[in-house]
């Protein structure tokens, strides 16, 4: 997960490129396992959301690679939007004008299906189980 950019444009372009880009409609595609990993690429999970979110989530996988080394083994956990923190205000920051008033809201974007959810979850067990006998530590 190293900036690798190489393996980064392969996967993101397999696994995006059979969806359309829908910026008009400020849509982004997000891929899972994400692009910057190196189970990401052909078979990802690929849904559409608010090109804000996507930016967060990009700045917050980039500050991640920065803490780990390269092969480090990491969870994901999907939290819903109804049980999200409430980010502390920044009393520096300035603030930013609200790119999202151009989405149209009767845009209705798809939730995962249930058979996407078990391959989700099951590829996390199986993710979690290879790194903890794969550690040179263990558990």
């Amino acid at each position: 997960m190293k900036n690798n950019k190489a393996l980064k444009q392969k996967n993101r372009t397999d696994a995006l490129s059979p969806f359309p880009i829908r910026k008009k409609e400020g849509l982004e595609r997000q891929e899972y396992p994400y692009a910057a990993t190196y189970e990401g690429g052909k078979g990802a999970f690929v849904t559409y959301v608010p090109e804000g979110e996507q930016r967060i989530e990009g700045g917050q996988i980039t500050q991640l690679s920065k803490r780990l080394n390269d092969k480090d083994a990491f969870l994901v956990l999907p939290v819903p939007k109804d049980k999200e923190l409430e980010p502390e205000p920044d009393p520096i920051s300035v603030p930013v004008p609200n790119r999202m008033r151009h989405i149209d809201p009767s845009i209705h974007i798809n939730p995962p299906s249930q058979q996407q959810i078990r391959t989700t979850v099951i590829g996390a067990g199986v993710l979690i189980l290879l790194a903890i006998l794969l550690s040179p530590v263990g558990v």
